[in-house]
């Protein structure tokens, strides 16, 4: 669910982003439908109920894609239920690269990315590091760019009009 705050100019309510963490359960639904898949090379049926859905979260980091069909009155896209990991998921697994234990999401978009990388080793362990606040150093970060981000795009709206 995404909260709000209100606009220190108008008032009107602004969205807040979500923080999704890479947590060692998605490290693991990564590792198991790549051992699916052949490494890769296929996609592979993988129903909601194997995961608890949660597998569908790993695109927000680019570590898995799933297969699109084109729907049949011609437009958009429809989604299959059909996964494969990316090339940057495969190489997460062989630990040759490292991912951000955090994203920020609002409405469905990825807007910015946690501070804190961590490799597969660290995210199957992963305990978020809490601040004497009780939030992660990399959510106060990520709400502070975010509302930097909101102050200057309220005055290029204030200047605009």
């Amino acid at each position: 669910m995404t909260t709000s705050t209100c606009c220190r100019t108008c008032n009107r309510p602004v969205p807040q982003p979500e923080v999704e963490q890479l947590t060692p359960s998605l490290a693991d639904a990564l590792r198991q439908i790549a051992r699916q898949t052949q490494d890769g090379k296929v996609f592979v049926k993988v129903p909601a109920y194997q995961f608890k859905g949660r597998h569908a979260r790993l695109s927000l980091w680019g570590l898995a894609e799933e297969l699109l069909h084109a729907k049949k009155s011609g437009s958009g896209q429809t989604r299959s239920g059909s996964w494969r990991p990316t090339q940057k998921g495969m190489q997460g697994l062989g630990g040759v690269t490292t991912a951000p234990s955090e994203v920020y999401v609002l409405k469905g978009k990825v807007v910015g990315l946690g501070r804190t990388m961590i490799s597969w080793e660290q995210a199957m362990v992963a305990a978020p590091v809490k601040s004497k606040k009780g939030r992660s150093a990399a959510d106060e970060e990520g709400e502070r760019l975010f509302l930097m981000e909101q102050d200057a795009l309220e005055r290029s709206y204030l200047e605009a009009e």
